[in-house]
């Protein structure tokens, strides 16, 4: 006896909370086709509390770039994005200034715990870190990857909230600017490194005995470090962290702790 497949669609039955759940795991490329599936399926892209961008299924920057824009003014103004992460391995002249005004408008939606930036080794130092970043006290969660951090002197580096932080492929004005980079993290549990790059690398920094940060680290891993290795390293120990990965380090002098 042949038994009838049944045409119910269940998983559009399920509630909204589930759905978002279920979308928050694809790029918005491919969450934003749901939305030819039925009416019920329409809005529901249109407000996920995630974003996750990714120009490799795009033929150039341009179309990117257009689509980024038609989310972020399709979007529902009234709901927080939680998690904001953009990928993107195409270049252009207006990569920095476009990359600057995608991170705005994310955070000025208020809330957002999770930042991944990711760009291409080739834009390496070549875009700046977003200033609205600083403003954002809500960070869990900080991902960058292929870009360099703007002059720090003038400004407040302050994450509250920050638990961990990577850090791949990132430029810093010198070693001074680093070190205040990460003492504005006071409760960093995890801290990766890889290719950190000071472009004044004759700077050279004594910390005093009672300098305190990442007093909370737990866990650490550090690779392709440039320069200054020992400062890191002293900053390891006070930390009393409990687990450190060394992949590769890279430096000029001995390693002094």
């Amino acid at each position: 006896m042949s038994r009838s497949i049944s045409s119910e669609d269940r998983i559009s039955a399920l509630p909204d909370p589930i759905i978002h759940h279920i979308l928050s795991f694809l790029p918005n490329k491919l969450s934003a086709a749901t939305s030819v599936l039925s009416k019920r399926w329409k809005p529901l892209w249109l407000s996920l509390p995630t974003l996750h961008f990714d120009d490799k299924s795009f033929p150039n920057y341009d179309s990117f770039f257009r689509f980024v824009s038609y989310v972020f003014l399709s979007l529902d103004t009234t709901l927080p994005i939680r998690s904001f992460h953009l990928k993107s391995s195409k270049t252009s002249t207006h990569h920095s200034h476009d990359i600057n005004r995608f991170v705005y408008a994310a955070v000025q939606r208020g809330g957002i715990e999770n930042l991944n930036l990711e760009l291409s080794s080739m834009l390496f130092v070549r875009v700046n870190l977003p200033l609205s970043i600083f403003s954002c006290r809500t960070l869990v969660v900080l991902r960058l990857s292929g870009l360099k951090v703007n002059d720090l002197s003038q400004l407040v580096v302050d994450f509250p909230l920050l638990k961990s932080l990577h850090l791949y492929h990132v430029g810093f004005e010198c070693l001074e600017h680093f070190i205040k980079f990460l003492s504005g993290c006071p409760v960093l549990e995890e801290l990766q490194i890889e290719w950190i790059y000071e472009r004044n690398d004759d700077e050279s920094i004594v910390l005093a005995e009672n300098f305190q940060c990442l007093p909370n680290l737990i866990r650490a891993s550090i690779s392709e470090l440039s320069s200054r290795a020992n400062v890191l390293f002293s900053l390891l120990c006070r930390a009393k962290i409990l687990c450190v990965d060394l992949v590769r380090i890279l430096y000029d002098s001995p390693i002094n702790v």
